[in-house]
Protein backbone atom coordinates (compact mmCIF):
# COMPACT_ATOMS: atom_id res chain seq x y z
CA UNK A 1 0.00 0.00 0.00
CA UNK A 2 1.23 3.82 -0.69
CA UNK A 3 0.48 6.85 1.19
CA UNK A 4 -0.19 9.90 -0.28
CA UNK A 5 -0.19 13.25 2.31
CA UNK A 6 -2.80 15.42 0.99
CA UNK A 7 -1.53 18.88 3.04
CA UNK A 8 -3.67 21.65 1.58
CA UNK A 9 -6.59 24.12 3.42
CA UNK A 10 -9.28 23.59 1.08
CA UNK A 11 -11.04 20.78 1.47
CA UNK A 12 -12.43 20.26 -2.40
CA UNK A 13 -8.70 19.22 -2.80
CA UNK A 14 -8.47 16.35 -0.51
CA UNK A 15 -12.40 14.77 -1.90
CA UNK A 16 -10.46 15.07 -5.79
CA UNK A 17 -7.78 13.14 -4.24
CA UNK A 18 -10.47 10.76 -2.39
CA UNK A 19 -11.49 10.21 -6.01
CA UNK A 20 -8.73 9.69 -8.11
CA UNK A 21 -7.23 7.00 -5.71
CA UNK A 22 -10.83 5.50 -4.96
CA UNK A 23 -10.33 1.65 -5.66
CA UNK A 24 -6.36 1.23 -5.70
CA UNK A 25 -3.72 0.59 -3.49
CA UNK A 26 -3.51 4.44 -2.22
CA UNK A 27 -4.33 5.31 0.85
CA UNK A 28 -5.02 9.05 0.74
CA UNK A 29 -4.57 11.09 3.98
CA UNK A 30 -5.77 14.28 4.92
CA UNK A 31 -4.40 17.48 6.78
CA UNK A 32 -5.69 21.37 5.99
CA UNK A 33 -2.68 22.58 8.42
CA UNK A 34 0.91 21.80 9.03
CA UNK A 35 0.24 21.27 12.45
CA UNK A 36 -1.86 18.12 11.88
CA UNK A 37 0.35 16.30 9.66
CA UNK A 38 2.69 14.87 12.45
CA UNK A 39 0.44 11.45 13.28
CA UNK A 40 -0.44 11.10 9.17
CA UNK A 41 3.54 10.58 9.09
CA UNK A 42 3.32 7.38 10.95
CA UNK A 43 3.38 4.97 7.67
CA UNK A 44 5.55 6.48 5.88
CA UNK A 45 4.86 9.33 2.56
CA UNK A 46 4.88 7.86 -0.78
CA UNK A 47 3.24 11.29 -2.34
CA UNK A 48 3.01 14.59 -0.82
CA UNK A 49 0.01 16.98 -2.52
CA UNK A 50 0.78 20.40 -0.91
CA UNK A 51 -0.12 23.54 -1.42
CA UNK A 52 2.25 26.77 -1.21
CA UNK A 53 0.06 28.91 1.09
CA UNK A 54 -1.27 27.07 4.31
CA UNK A 55 -2.86 28.62 7.81
CA UNK A 56 -0.08 27.85 9.97
CA UNK A 57 2.71 27.60 7.36
CA UNK A 58 4.25 27.04 3.44
CA UNK A 59 4.42 23.84 1.44
CA UNK A 60 7.97 24.97 0.69
CA UNK A 61 9.28 24.06 3.80
CA UNK A 62 7.16 20.93 4.41
CA UNK A 63 7.77 19.63 1.38
CA UNK A 64 11.90 20.47 1.63
CA UNK A 65 11.03 18.36 5.55
CA UNK A 66 9.26 15.27 4.06
CA UNK A 67 11.93 14.70 1.61
CA UNK A 68 14.59 14.53 4.31
CA UNK A 69 12.28 11.90 6.36
CA UNK A 70 11.28 10.17 3.35
CA UNK A 71 13.38 10.49 0.27
CA UNK A 72 11.89 8.62 -1.85
CA UNK A 73 8.66 10.66 -1.69
CA UNK A 74 7.52 12.30 -5.11
CA UNK A 75 6.23 15.94 -4.15
CA UNK A 76 3.72 17.40 -5.82
CA UNK A 77 2.51 21.05 -5.48
CA UNK A 78 -1.39 22.27 -5.84
CA UNK A 79 -1.22 25.59 -6.77
CA UNK A 80 -3.75 28.11 -8.53
CA UNK A 81 -3.49 31.78 -10.65
CA UNK A 82 -4.14 33.53 -7.61
CA UNK A 83 -1.60 32.14 -5.76
CA UNK A 84 1.99 33.31 -6.18
CA UNK A 85 4.12 30.26 -7.13
CA UNK A 86 8.22 30.35 -6.42
CA UNK A 87 9.66 27.92 -8.87
CA UNK A 88 13.41 28.28 -6.96
CA UNK A 89 11.60 27.58 -3.87
CA UNK A 90 9.89 24.79 -5.06
CA UNK A 91 13.05 23.52 -7.14
CA UNK A 92 15.01 23.49 -3.50
CA UNK A 93 12.17 22.17 -1.80
CA UNK A 94 12.55 18.78 -3.76
CA UNK A 95 9.39 19.19 -6.13
CA UNK A 96 8.60 16.65 -8.73
CA UNK A 97 5.51 18.17 -10.52
CA UNK A 98 3.14 21.21 -10.29
CA UNK A 99 -0.75 20.64 -10.70
CA UNK A 100 -2.61 24.32 -11.54
CA UNK A 101 -5.96 24.77 -9.94
CA UNK A 102 -8.53 24.29 -10.87
CA UNK A 103 -8.20 20.50 -11.31
CA UNK A 104 -9.61 17.50 -11.49
CA UNK A 105 -10.17 13.89 -9.74
CA UNK A 106 -9.03 12.94 -13.31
Amino acid sequence: MRHLLVLHPDPSAHKKARKAFDGSDVRVHSARAVADTEPLLNNGVDILLVSTSLPDGNGYDVAREIRERFPAALVLFATNSFEVFDEERAAESGCDAVLRSPMSAD
